[in-house]
Parts: C-alpha cells; sequence; structure tokens
C-alpha cells in the first residue's frame, strides 16, 4: 500500500497543515469495508496506516476503541511466522510499543499478547516486553492469563527476554 509507506515518512505531532492533510485518509481507512474486508493481508494494511496514523497523532487518539481492535487484531497473527504479512504486524507491533498507544489495549481488554511465541523474533520480544511492562503497570489489575505465560518463561529460564532490564 502506498499510503502505509508514505505514513510512515510523516514525523510525529506534525503540523496542523499536515494533520488537515491527512483527514481524508484517516476518514477512508475507517469505512466497514476495509476493516471488514475477507481478505486478511487487507486488514493488515488498514491496520498499519491505522498504527502509523496512530503514531503521528500521538498523544491523540484519531480513533474510537471499535477501529483500534483492528490493530489490537493483528497481534494475534504474530504466531503465524510464514504469513505474508507477519513483518507488517511485527512493525504495528513495534509502533504500538514506541508510542504507548498499547495502553488502549487496557481498556479493550487485549489478550493478543498471548500469541507471542519462544520461537519469535529477536525484533518482537522488546516491543511485547515494553508493552507488557506498559499494560502491567497501568493495570488496576493483571490478568492470569497474561502472568501465567510470564511466570512459566521466567520459571523456565530464570529471565524473560526482552524484560531482563525488570530484573
Amino acid at each position: 500500500m502506498k499510503v502505509e509507506k508514505l505514513l510512515s515518512k510523516v514525523d510525529r505531532s506534525p503540523k496542523r497543515s499536515m494533520i488537515d492533510a491527512l483527514r481524508p485518509s484517516m476518514r477512508a481507512l475507517i469505512k466497514d469495508g476495509l476493516s471488514k474486508h475477507s481478505d486478511v493481508d487487507v486488514k493488515v494494511a488498514v491496520a498499519s496506516c491505522i498504527s502509523e496514523i496512530t503514531r503521528i497523532t500521538a498523544p491523540g487518539a484519531p480513533y474510537d476503541d471499535n477501529q483500534m481492535r483492528l490493530i489490537v487484531s493483528t497481534f494475534e497473527g504474530l504466531a503465524d511466522q510464514s504469513s505474508r504479512s507477519y513483518a507488517k504486524r511485527a512493525s504495528i507491533l513495534e509502533t504500538a510499543s514506541k508510542v504507548r498507544s498499547c495502553v488502549i489495549m487496557l481498556d479493550l481488554e487485549c489478550d493478543a499478547l498471548k500469541s507471542v511465541r519462544d520461537y519469535h523474533l529477536d525484533s518482537v520480544f522488546p516491543s511485547m516486553g515494553s508493552i507488557m511492562v506498559l499494560v502491567i503497570e497501568e493495570s488496576e489489575e493483571i490478568p492470569v492469563e497474561m502472568l501465567k505465560p510470564l511466570l512459566a518463561h521466567v520459571k523456565k529460564d530464570n529471565t524473560v527476554r526482552g524484560l531482563r532490564h525488570l530484573y
């Protein structure tokens, strides 16, 4: 998608004129036809664009929870490294980690983080670790489903890849 490439070049917190120029794309991305497209790769491409717009407009939230669920849903596909959209999914995860947009996962009750496995690339672990740390710090309650894999990994290795700075 050309839009993804162009959005990735836009600096964070741009001038008002740039935000105004982005508005047509921002509206086009949330049309039902795109977010509910039958092709998973199209959904991931749309989520990537929404992720970039979220990065650009941070700390503001340009989309509502329903639209942000599309970003969160892409993390579930991280379990399939052979997928054509794996690299794009990992990039969305990295962007969410960097701009702290992962705090929305608390509101969305996201459990897609469970899809990370030992075989994932090292580039996924730091992003996932940052997200998990932030979610844990911001949570009033930490879901048992999130703690079980963390504690199992700690017990197994006496450390958590990507979370070593906690110890």
